[in-house]
């Protein structure tokens, strides 16, 4: 048995390679539905943010405060190179349950597939 391959940021291809994942179109663009509310001085949270990728691609990104939480230590330094590229701020000591933020701090919150518990 071939040893897994280990994940850098949010790149998943090897999944592609072997098959175990076929991609098909959704019904629904994530980066699409965002755009609508994407608008000069939010404050964006992307909780989960992997490897900073899809923040990453947003337009006009120095237009919003953005902020993003990242737990998957392999993950951490890849967020952070990437992020650090436009001004994002990366938060990655954190528990579910408590995140170091202000109620009402975001004017959006984005969120794919992290954990976390309303409180």
């Amino acid at each position: 048995m071939q040893a897994p391959e280990k994940i850098s940021g949010w790149d998943f291809s090897y999944l592609e390679r072997s098959r175990r994942m076929v991609k098909s179109p959704l019904p629904r663009n994530y980066y699409n539905e965002l755009l609508p509310y994407l608008r000069p001085g939010i404050c964006v949270l992307d909780m989960g943010t992997g490897g900073g990728a899809f923040l990453s691609l947003l337009p006009h990104k120095e237009q919003y405060h953005i902020y993003a939480t990242e737990g998957y230590a392999d993950n951490i330094p890849v967020a952070a190179a990437r992020l650090a590229g436009f001004g994002a701020t990366l938060v990655s000591e954190y528990e579910d349950d408590a995140l170091p933020f202000d109620d009402g701090f975001f004017d959006l919150v984005i969120n794919r597939h992290e954990s976390y518990v309303l409180g």
